[in-house]
């Protein structure tokens, strides 16, 4: 296990969950007048996207990671198994704020993440 990266940023904790990379397919339905069947065209798939959501008590990294969502350039990320990859927000990055009484650091504040990534 290695702790997550995402534009030489580390997370101080890694995201308690991650969807994975998601392939939606590229379809098109057409469904001509007065026909008993649909047209199904399947065109490929979309970019790879991926979810992570958790905890960081680093207002720092918050901090960095919004500014590297409004720069727009890719950025390199490293998960949890070492895997490294080119991505882009898919969203902008939230941030909720939460007391968190163990973080005096950060004025007994935390907070929870939600991160799309897309494959650039």
């Amino acid at each position: 296990m290695s702790k997550w990266t995402i534009g030489g940023n580390t997370f101080d904790l890694n995201p308690k969950s991650d969807s994975g990379w998601r392939y939606p397919p590229v379809r098109s339905k057409l469904q001509p007048i007065g026909a008993n069947r649909s047209i199904i065209q399947h065109h490929g798939f979309e970019s790879g996207t991926r979810t992570i959501e958790g905890l960081t008590k680093s207002k720092a990294l918050r901090d960095a990671l919004l500014n590297l969502h409004l720069s727009g350039n890719p950025f390199t990320c490293t998960d949890q198994d070492g895997a490294s990859f080119s991505a882009l927000f898919a969203e902008t990055p939230e941030f909720p704020v939460h007391i968190d009484t163990s973080n005096p650091a950060n004025l007994f504040q935390s907070y929870d993440f939600k991160l799309t990534l897309i494959k650039a």
